[in-house]
């Protein structure tokens, strides 16, 4: 076995600095959360620190920040912002909806003062 030398523990104190105080280990969307414009979204960030503890980001860490990045635009629904819209009326009202249903009451029932561009 090889004794361990004043220069390699000088070269294991300067890497100690340079690592990151935590890393995440895992980041994901909680089940059944799907991004739409203007909703939180719950994540799950699983941390991992210097010392190989293991931990969950409850959004109280002070070293990890976290953001989303822009993918394509998903409109929230017309009549429930909270619900991402799977319709999107190209033809009259220019709206976005979340269900069959939604679309027909949108079509049926909005007044022309209330159509989107």
């Amino acid at each position: 076995p090889r004794a361990e030398s004043d220069s390699d523990h000088d070269r294991s104190d300067a890497e100690d600095e340079d690592k990151a105080y935590v890393t995440v280990s895992r980041a994901e969307l909680m089940r059944g959360h799907r991004p739409v414009v203007v909703s939180e979204v719950p994540v799950y960030v699983a941390l991992e620190d210097r010392d190989g503890r293991r931990f969950e980001d409850k959004g109280s860490c002070q070293y990890v920040k976290y953001r989303w990045m822009r993918g394509p635009v998903i409109e929230p629904c017309f009549f429930h912002p909270h619900k991402m819209s799977q319709i999107k009326d190209v033809a009259k009202t220019y709206n976005h909806y979340c269900s069959r249903e939604c679309f027909l009451r949108g079509w049926h029932h909005l007044g022309q003062h209330q159509w989107g561009k």
